[in-house]
């Protein structure tokens, strides 16, 4: 179990920083390049399935990376929001990951 939960938090890690990052950047209209944020989206995904697969991470957990993943890999090429949204909505993205992780774990 343990192990499957620092699989999520390093999923959700590494999947948020590289992003946030290049959203900021592209607020402050510097043109980063985006392949730094896509790889880290598509390392989560890979991540969070693969410790699906070896029953390290529970499914609901795996699903909400993917999806959260999958939103930024949209979000990173839409009209920039300023950092505070940013923010915001990576906490949001945070506690859903946490919240299903503890609610998949209590009903295994």
């Amino acid at each position: 179990l343990a192990w499957g939960l620092w699989l999520v938090m390093a999923a959700r890690s590494v999947a948020a920083i590289p992003y946030v990052r290049t959203q900021i950047l592209r607020s402050k209209r510097q043109p980063p390049p985006r392949w730094p944020s896509d790889a880290a989206q598509l390392s989560a995904i890979a991540a969070s399935i693969a410790g699906w697969m070896f029953d390290l991470v529970p499914a609901a957990a795996a699903i909400v990376i993917v999806v959260l993943a999958g939103i930024n890999l949209v979000a990173v090429r839409l009209t920039p929001r300023r950092a505070v949204v940013i923010g915001i909505q990576q906490t949001i993205a945070g506690v859903a990951v946490i919240a299903s992780t503890v609610i998949a774990i209590h009903l295994i």
